[in-house]
C-alpha cells in the first residue's frame, strides 16, 4: 500500500529541549528583563507593590509609632520575599516560554498513517497480522523514524508489545549486520527483564545447541541469551562459522530459529525495527528477505525504513523487495512526501504555542513552507535558526512569540539543511568541533573512549585540535559533548556511547573536515587508533578503525602499506567468519591492492591465504568471474598441492553452481590426476563398469555395515584430496554423465577400503548402496543404508547428514520401506541441512519430499499448498535444479486439483510449462529435470486415459533409468511403461506392433514380480493392475477379474488412492466392453468416489463425461 502523507517527529530530535532552571540564553534574560520593568509601570501595578500596600493598613489608634515600625518592616521584608518567589517562578515560567517547543510535537498530517500502524499493531497482538512487513518510504527528513516511534515503539511499550529497533550507518557499512545486531540487542534486553527468561534460555539452548555460537560469534549484543557456560568454552570467534555459502545459511537459519523461539515465548509479538535500509549491506539484506519469508516464525512483525530517492530500481535493496514479493510475502509500503501547507501551519502554530490562534501564523507558515517545501526536517531546523538568528523572539509583554514577517521572508534557507546545522556547529568552539569532527567519522553512534583515545595520541594538528595544555581532556571532552546535547545534536547513552540525533547532523559535523584534506583526516585517525587501542578495543572496531586507514592508503610507506594489508586480510577473515561475505571481499580486494608488486617468493603463504580466501567469499556472493581470474593467477605460482585443491574446489563449486558440470567434471578430473591417480574415463563402457563393480564387490565382500564403519581413520592428505574431489563430483555426473556415477562410486569404495574413512566416506557408501539397488540387489543395499548411518554417527560427519539422508531415503530405503514412511525423514533432512548450512542437500531433501508426497496420493488441496511452500523455499535457497525438479508436481497437482483447466493432461499452467521445462534441461545439461518432467506428463497422461500421446512420450523419452537410477520415480515409470505398452498392446491394429508392445510389458510385470520377492511393498498393488490389463490383452477373463479386485484392494491397504482409483476405472472400462453393466457401473462409482476423496475435480469431471463412458449411470 501507498500512503504519500507527511510527519514532523524525526527533525525535532535536532532541536533542544527547553531548558530547567537558569539554562535559557542570555539574549532571552535581557528580553525577560526589559519586559518586566515595562510592566512595573506606571500602567500596570506590579504585584508585589499591591502586597506592599495590603501589609500598611493597620489602625494607628491602635499601635505605637515603634510597634508599626516594626510591623512596616516585617511587611517590607515578606513582601520582597514574596515578590522575589513570584518573580523566580515568572522568570521560569518565561524561560520554558521563551524556547520554541520542538520536542514532542504532534506528527502533522500523518493521523491515517498513524491509524494503519496502530491497526497493525493490534492486529499482530491478537495474532491476526496479514503483513510480513512494513517499508516506510521518504526522503530524509521526512520524519520516517518518527512515525514508527510513534505509530508502533510507543504504542508497543503501552500494550506489551516487545519493540527493539537498529540502524544502518553510512559510515559503517562494513559492518556486517550492524542494524540487527542493535535491534537484537535491544531485544534481548527486553527478553532478560522477562519472568520467564529462564525457560526463555532454556528453549534456545534446546533448540539451537551448539549453533547458537553461530549467532553468539556474529551478532554482537545476544550474550546473554545463552548459557555462559557454552560461550566460555568457544571463546575464539574464527572457530564459529564454518566456510562458504554454508557459513551464510547457517547463520540465517539459527538466527530464524532464534526469533521463532523469541516471538512464540512473548505472546504479545515482537516487532523489529531496522532503519536506514538504503545502508544496509547484503548479508543483512539477504537475513532481512530470509525473516520475512519464514512463516513460523509467529507474531513477529519487521518494520523497515528507507530513502526512496537514495534506492534505484537496480539498488539491492529494491531487488530484495522484489524478490521477497515474489516468493509471497506480504508487504506494507508506507510513502511519506513532505507536508502540504495546513499540515505546515498547523506544526508552525504548535511549535510557537499558538495552537489556537493559527490565523496568527499563516503568512510565517506560507513562507515557512515555501522555503522548505513542507519538508519537517528542514521547518523546524528553519524556525530553529530563526531562533538562533533573533529573527524569532518572545515577548513577555504579550506573552508570545514575535517576528517580522518581511525579515523572515528574506531569511535565507539553503536547499540543503545540513548548511543550517554546519552554520550553527561552526558557532562552536575550535575543542568542540574537534570532538564532532572525530564523531563523525566513527558513525552515527560511537564511543566517547575512542574520541579520548584520538585526542590523547594523535600526531596530527587537525585531530588534536585545541586541547594542547588541557589539564583534562577527558573532562573537556565531556563538557564539550554536553553543549551538543544541549543543543540536541547529540544523545549520550549511559553506556559510554553516543549518537547523532539525525543524519543529517552527522553529514554536517562531516563537513566541518575540508574536503581536500578529508580522506588525510581519517586515514591519520585510523592509524592513530590502530596504533594506541589496546587489542581488545582493536577488535571490537576493527572494521571501523581499518575503513579509516584505508583511506589514505596512497599515502603510506612500502612497510605501511604492508602492515595494513595484514589489517586488511585479518578484518576480511573476521568479516568471513561472520558470514558477511560481501564485507569481507571489500577488505580482501583491498588488501590485494596494497600487497601488490610484493614478491611471491616472499609473501607465498600470506599472498595464498588471501587468494583463496576471497576466492571462497567471491564464489558465496556470485562474483564467478573474479573466482576464476583469482583462481588461475594463484595456480600459475608454485603452490602446495593441497593448496592447489583448495583453490580448484572453489572454481568447481562456482562451475556446479552456474550449471557448467561438464567444466567442473574436467576440472575435478585434471586435479585428481596431477595428484596422482588413475585417470576416469568420461564415457566408460559397459565392460569398464562391470570390471570395476566386480572389483568392488570383492573389496567389500563379507564385510558388515559394522565393519565399513569401523574401518580405521584416514590420514594420507593425497587421498583425502583425492576422495573430496570425488564427493564434489557426484552431483555433477549424476546430472550431466550419469554413465560416470557408477565409476566414480567404485573408485571411491575402493580407495576407502584401502586407506580407511575420512569426512567423504558416508557419500561414497549410500553411493555404492543406490547402485547395488539399481542392480537388484536390494539386501545389500539396504546394508550399505545401515553402514552409512552408522558411519554419519562418528564425530565430525554432521555436516554430510542432510546429503545421506536424501540418499537413503530418496534412493535405497523405499525398496524395503512403505513411501509413505520416507516423509519425515526426509523432512528432517530438510531441517539438518538448513541447520548446517547443506542447502543443496536441503533442497534435494525437499524436492524429493514434494515428488514422493505425489506418488503417495496425498490428498491434493494440502499437497498444492505445501508444495507451494516448498517451491517457495527451494527459490529461497537458489536451488534452481531443485525448483525445476519440483515444479512438475505442483502443476500435475494443479491441474488435478482444478476442475476449471481445459487440457488438465497437459503438463502447463502457471508454474511451469512441459516444453519450456524440457529446454531448460537441455539448455543446462541437466537430465535429472527432464526425467522427473517426463515422468509426471506420463502420469498425467495415464490418469487421464490419453494413450497415444503416453506411447509417443514413452518413445520420446528413451531410458531415463540410467538418470533416475533407484529414485522412486524409476519404480514409477516402471509400472507407466508397462501399463501404457499394454494399452498400446490392446489398442493396435498391427500384429507386430502389438507383439513388440507386449514383449515390452511382459519385462516390465516380470522385473516388478521380482521387487515383490526382495520386499518392495510400494509396487504390488501395481503389478496386480499390470497384470490384470495383461490377462484381459490374453482373454482370459477370470484372471483379469481377480487381478483388478487385488490392484484396488492392496491400494486401499497401502495409502495409494490415485492407483486404487485407476484400478477401479480400468476395471470398470473392462467390463463395460463385455457389455456388463452391472459391475461397470460399480466400478466407475467407486473410481469416481476415490477420486472425489483424493479431491481430483477435473478427473472426476472427466470420469462423469457420458461421452467417454456411455454405461455410466446418471447417478454417478
Amino acid at each position: 500500500m501507498n500512503m504519500v502523507r507527511q510527519t514532523s517527529q524525526a527533525a525535532s530530535n535536532i532541536m533542544p529541549p527547553a531548558p530547567k532552571g537558569g539554562d535559557a540564553a542570555p539574549a532571552l534574560d535581557a528580553s525577560y528583563q526589559s519586559s518586566e520593568s515595562a510592566r512595573s509601570g506606571s500602567d500596570g501595578r506590579s504585584s508585589g507593590r499591591s502586597s506592599l500596600v495590603s501589609f500598611d493598613a493597620p489602625s494607628r489608634a491602635s499601635t505605637s509609632v515603634s510597634e508599626r515600625t516594626n510591623r512596616l518592616s516585617s511587611a517590607v521584608i515578606d513582601a520582597a520575599n514574596s515578590s522575589k518567589t513570584r518573580l523566580s517562578r515568572r522568570r521560569k515560567e518565561g524561560q520554558s516560554l521563551a524556547r520554541l517547543r520542538l520536542d514532542a510535537l504532534r506528527l502533522h498530517g500523518r493521523e491515517d498513517d498513524l491509524i494503519f500502524l496502530k491497526d497493525e499493531l493490534f492486529a499482530l497482538k491478537k495474532g491476526r497480522s496479514q503483513q510480513d512487513a512494513i517499508l516506510v518510504a521518504g526522503v530524509s527528513g521526512v520524519g520516517k523514524s518518527a512515525l514508527v516511534a510513534r505509530g508502533l515503539k510507543t504504542p508497543a511499550e503501552k500494550m506489551g508489545v516487545a519493540y527493539a529497533s537498529g540502524k544502518f550507518d553510512l559510515n559503517k557499512n562494513a559492518l556486517p549486520f550492524s542494524a540487527f545486531a542493535g535491534a537484537l540487542s535491544e531485544l534481548t534486553k527486553h527478553v532478560m527483564t522477562q519472568k520467564n527468561a529462564g525457560k526463555i534460555k532454556a528453549d534456545i539452548k534446546e533448540e539451537l545447541g551448539d549453533d547458537a555460537l553461530i549467532i553468539w560469534g556474529s551478532i554482537q549484543g545476544c550474550g546473554e541469551l545463552f548459557s555462559s557456560d557454552e560461550t566460555e568454552s568457544h571463546p575464539q570467534q574464527e572457530d564459529l562459522g564454518g566456510g562458504g555459502k554454508e557459513a551464510v545459511n547457517r547463520l540465517q537459519y539459527a538466527i530464524r530459529r532464534l526469533m521463532k523461539i523469541i516471538c512464540s515465548s512473548l505472546e504479545a509479538g515482537v516487532v523489529l525495527f531496522i532503519d536506514d535500509l538504503q545502508w544496509a549491506d547484503a548479508s543483512s539484506l539477504d537475513l532481512l528477505q530470509s525473516l520475512m519469508q519464514d512463516k513460523a516464525i509467529s507474531s513477529f512483525l519487521i518494520v523497515g525504513a528507507y530513502r526512496d530517492d537514495e534506492v534505484s530500481e537496480s539498488h539491492p535493496l529494491t531487488l530484495s523487495i522484489r524478490e521477497a514479493e515474489r516468493l509471497g510475502s506480504s508487504i506494507a509500503t508506507v510513502k511519506l512526501g513532505n507536508l502540504e501547507g495546513p499540515s505546515v501551519q498547523s506544526l508552525v502554530a504548535e511549535a510557537l504555542g499558538m495552537e489556537d490562534e493559527e490565523e496568527e501564523v499563516e503568512f510565517m507558515a506560507k513562507t515557512v513552507f515555501k522555503k522548505t517545501s513542507g519538508n519537517p526536517f528542514f521547518v523546524l531546523a528553519f524556525l530553529r535558526s530563526l531562533y538562533d538568528d533573533q529573527l524569532l523572539e518572545y515577548n513577555f509583554a504579550v506573552e508570545r512569540w514575535r517576528w517580522d514577517d518581511e525579515r523572515v521572508s528574506h531569511a535565507l534557507m539553503t536547499e540543503n539543511v545540513v548548511s543550517i546545522v554546519l552554520n550553527k556547529l561552526n558557532k562552536f568552539d575550535a575543542g568542540a568541533q574537534t570532538v564532532v569532527k572525530i564523531a563523525s567519522c566513527l558513525g552515527a553512534s560511537f564511543s566517547i573512549e575512542l574520541v579520548s583515545t584520538a585526542i590523547k595520541t594523535a600526531t596530527l594538528k587537525d585531530i588534536q585540535g585545541d586541547f594542547e595544555g588541557v589539564a583534562d581532556i577527558d573532562v573537556a571532552i565531556l563538557d564539550c559533548i554536553g553543549e551538543f546535547e544541549q543543543e540536541g545534536l547529540l544523545e549520550r547513552d549511559i553506556d559510554g556511547t553516543c549518537s547523532f540525533a539525525h543524519d543529517q547532523i552527522q553529514s554536517a559535523a562531516n563537513g566541518l573536515i575540508p574536503e581536500e584534506t578529508s580522506d588525510l583526516f581519517r586515514g591519520q585517525l585510523g592509524k592513530t587508533l590502530m596504533d594506541h587501542l589496546d587489542s581488545a578495543l582493536l577488535e571490537e572496531y576493527l572494521f571501523d578503525i581499518v575503513s579509516l586507514c584505508n583511506c589514505s592508503s596512497d599515502s603510506l610507506s612500502n612497510l605501511e602499506r604492508h602492515g595494513l594489508g595484514l589489517m586488511n586480510i585479518r578484518a576480511g577473515m573476521k568479516a568471513s567468519n561472520w558470514a558477511a561475505f560481501d564485507t569481507s571481499c571489500v577488505y580482501f580486494q583491498a588488501a590485494r591492492e596494497l600487497l601488490e608488486g610484493m614478491s611471491w617468493e616472499n609473501e607465498k603463504d600470506l599472498l595464498i591465504k588471501l587468494y583463496i580466501a576471497e576466492a571462497n567469499a567471491r564464489f558465496v556472493v556470485g562474483d564467478l568471474g573474479v573466482v576464476e581470474s583469482l583462481v588461475n593467477e594463484l595456480l600459475q605460482h608454485d603452490v602446495s598441492m593441497w593448496d592447489k585443491f583448495k583453490a580448484t574446489e572453489v572454481l568447481i563449486l562456482a562451475c556446479v553452481s552456474a550449471n557448467r558440470f561438464d567444466e567442473a567434471i574436467a576440472l575435478g578430473l585434471n586435479l585428481r590426476k596431477e595428484v596422482g591417480f588413475k585417470a576416469i574415463p568420461t564415457k566408460p563402457t559397459t565392460f569398464t563398469v562391470l570390471k570395476e563393480f566386480f572389483k568392488t564387490n570383492r573389496a567389500i565382500k563379507g564385510r558388515s555395515a559394522e565393519e565399513l564403519a569401523s574401518l580405521p581413520t584416514c590420514t594420507d592428505e593425497r587421498v583425502i584430496i583425492g576422495q573430496r574431489i570425488l564427493e564434489l563430483l557426484y552431483p555433477c555426473v549424476y546430472q550431466a554423465n550419469p554413465p560416470m556415477y557408477p565409476l566414480l562410486t567404485f573408485t571411491h569404495v575402493q580407495g576407502m577400503i584401502k586407506s580407511g574413512t575420512n569426512s567423504t566416506s558416508s557419500a561414497a557408501v549410500v553411493s555404492l548402496g543406490m547402485i547395488l539397488a539399481a542392480f537388484g540387489d536390494i539386501k545389500r543395499a539396504k546394508e550399505m543404508g545401515k553402514a552409512t548411518e552408522l558411519i554419519l554417527d562418528r564425530p565430525g560427519m554432521r555436516e554430510a547428514k542432510s546429503r545421506a539422508r536424501y540418499a537413503l531415503e530418496g534412493f535405497i530405503f523405499h525398496w524395503k520401506a512403505p513411501l509413505h514412511s520416507t516423509l519425515t525423514p526426509l523432512l528432517n533432512g530438510y531441517l539438518t541441512g538448513l541447520e548446517t548450512g547443506d542447502t543443496e542437500s536441503a533442497g534435494w531433501n525437499i524436492c524429493v519430499r514434494c515428488c514422493f508426497s505425489y506418488f503417495a496420493a496425498r490428498p491434493l488441496k494440502d499437497l498444492r499448498d505445501e508444495m507451494t511452500t516448498y517451491v517457495s523455499v527451494i527459490d529461497q535457497l537458489n536451488a534452481i535444479g531443485n525448483k525445476y525438479c519440483t515444479m512438475p508436481f505442483l502443476q500435475a497437482a494443479i491441474n488435478l486439483l482444478e476442475s476449471s483447466v481445459a487440457e488438465p493432461w497437459l503438463l502447463s499452467g502457471d508454474v511451469m510449462d512441459f516444453a519450456d521445462t524440457l529446454q531448460f534441461a537441455k539448455q543446462n545439461s541437466n537430465e535429472m529435470v527432464r526425467s522427473h518432467a517426463t515422468v509426471v506428463q506420463l502420469d498425467l497422461f495415464v490418469i487421464f486415459q490419453q494413450w497415444d500421446a503416453a506411447k509417443k512420450l514413452l518413445v520420446e523419452a528413451g531410458d531415463l533409468n540410467q538418470i533416475l537410477l533407484t529414485l522412486y520415480h524409476s519404480v514409477r515409470l516402471a509400472f507407466l511403461d508397462g501399463l501404457i505398452s499394454l494399452k498400446a498392446a490392446q489398442l493396435s491394429s498391427s500384429w507386430m506392433e502389438r507383439r513388440k508392445w507386449t514383449k515390452r510389458a511382459k519385462k516390465t510385470i516380470k522385473t516388478m514380480k521380482g521387487w515383490i520377492k526382495k520386499g518392495n511393498v510400494n509396487v504390488v498393488h501395481t503389478w496386480h493392475l499390470l497384470s490384470a490389463e495383461y490377462a484381459v490383452l490374453r482373454g482370459r477373463n477370470e484372471e483379469a477379474e481377480e487381478q483388478f479386485k487385488n490392484a484396488a484392494k492392496v491400494a486401499r491397504r497401502n495409502g495409494f488412492r490415485q492407483d486404487r482409483a485407476l484400478s477401479h476405472e480400468l476395471a470398470g472400462m473392462y467390463y463395460s466392453g463385455k457389455g456388463d453393466a452391472y459391475w461397470a457401473d460399480h466400478h466407475l462409482k467407486k473410481a469416481h468416489e476415490v477420486y472425489l476423496e483424493w479431491e481430483a475435480k477435473s478427473k472426476v469431471e472427466h470420469l462423469a463425461s457420458k461421452s467417454k463412458y456411455p454405461l455410466i449411470v446418471e447417478k454417478v
